[in-house]
């Protein structure tokens, strides 16, 4: 099983050459940035991100062109509700080939925490189930999308 700890190989492993560009530019900042909390929703969701989380977070937010230290997405950052219904309003808002990308990195974050537990967090697991119910990727879906980021070919071919 492949464990993403070095988030560029991770991504260009598991991404076409001739597609990484297209993904990375086919988001619009809001977008990116519901992305970025929805991935730091994901690594509190059991606790306090660790090292990897924030790495993998880090380098997640760098291909896409934004810090982590950046207003837009540390105003978004809230447990209220109306900040969280506004982010997955966006994620929502996101094309079927995006959502299956959200999807990928979203195992990715969960599958950090192997090589410190050696065990996926259900805690994690389960909250990414529900956020992307909750914006139209099924547990079926995303089951599929996490195979095939462990195959050895290219994952946007």
């Amino acid at each position: 099983m492949f464990i993403p700890g070095n988030t560029s190989r991770f991504l260009v492993r598991c991404t076409s050459t001739r597609n990484i560009e297209a993904i990375r530019n086919s988001f619009s900042k809001s977008q990116i940035v519901s992305i970025g909390v929805a991935l730091i929703l994901i690594a509190k969701s059991d606790g306090e991100p660790n090292k990897r989380e924030i790495t993998f977070l880090t380098g997640i937010l760098s291909f896409l062109g934004i810090n982590i230290d950046d207003p837009a997405l540390t105003n978004l950052i809230t447990d209220d509700a109306a900040g969280r219904e506004k982010m997955i309003s966006l994620l929502d808002s996101l094309s079927e080939i995006q959502k299956d990308w959200f999807a990928f990195i979203s195992y990715g974050m969960v599958m950090i925490d192997l090589g410190l537990f050696q065990n996926v967090n259900e805690r994690e697991l389960g909250y990414v189930y529900g956020l992307c119910q909750k914006i139209g990727i099924s547990e079926d879906r995303f089951d599929l999308v996490a195979e095939r980021s462990m195959r050895k070919s290219s994952f946007w071919e």
